[in-house]
């Protein structure tokens, strides 16, 4: 039994973070169209409700524009911050 549960747990984890993989570019476009159709069905539902959409289209299309630049900003800063090497990586190196 003891044998079983060494087998089947999980490698331990690297303690390099740049081992790490980067959220793919697909992955990105695929949330933003989730959340794309998530804010349109939000304004339709909510337009057959109050039959009114005074501010409704302004504030989905806010809500998807910020939920996007926030996507670029991330996608941008993590392919960034995996190029800088770490102070413990060069103390390695030059050892």
């Amino acid at each position: 039994m003891m044998n079983q549960k060494k087998q089947n747990s999980p490698p331990p984890a690297d303690d390099n973070p740049q081992a790490e993989a980067l959220f793919p570019l697909k992955g990105y476009i695929i949330l933003n169209l989730i959340f794309w159709a998530f804010c349109i069905i939000q304004m339709l539902a909510l337009r057959w409700i109050f039959k009114d959409s005074i501010g409704i289209y302004f504030f989905f299309t806010v809500l998807g524009a910020g939920f996007t630049i926030a996507s670029f900003f991330d996608y941008f800063y993590d392919r960034i911050a995996a190029r800088i090497s770490h102070p413990s990586d060069k103390k390695e190196k030059n050892s």
